[in-house]
């Protein structure tokens, strides 16, 4: 957590994904506002001919235990390709 307001805390990981033969690092930001948290995350595989969807499975699976340890819900959810940012698409 960084000494900030509002309060931000940076986080990077990776895994290894056997179906990709890779191993995919992520990028994830937490950003408290006021009573909600902004959640961003950046997972890549390269290169991304072997991705198999499985930059956004881990992205998913940083969201859902971030959303666990905080004990909320996410609300808004989108996909950003990081290839055409100008068109997110809804995830659920």
């Amino acid at each position: 957590m960084l000494n900030t307001r509002p309060r931000v805390a940076p986080a990077i990981g990776q895994r290894f994904y056997p179906m990709s033969f890779n191993r995919i690092p992520a990028f994830t930001v937490v950003i408290e506002r006021g009573d909600a948290a902004e959640v961003g995350i950046v997972a890549h595989t390269y290169p991304s001919l072997y991705d198999v969807g499985t930059a956004r499975r881990y992205a998913w699976d940083i969201l859902n235990t971030v959303a666990q340890r905080l004990q909320v819900k996410p609300v808004e959810v989108a996909d950003v390709d990081y290839m055409d940012s100008s068109e997110p698409s809804s995830l659920g």
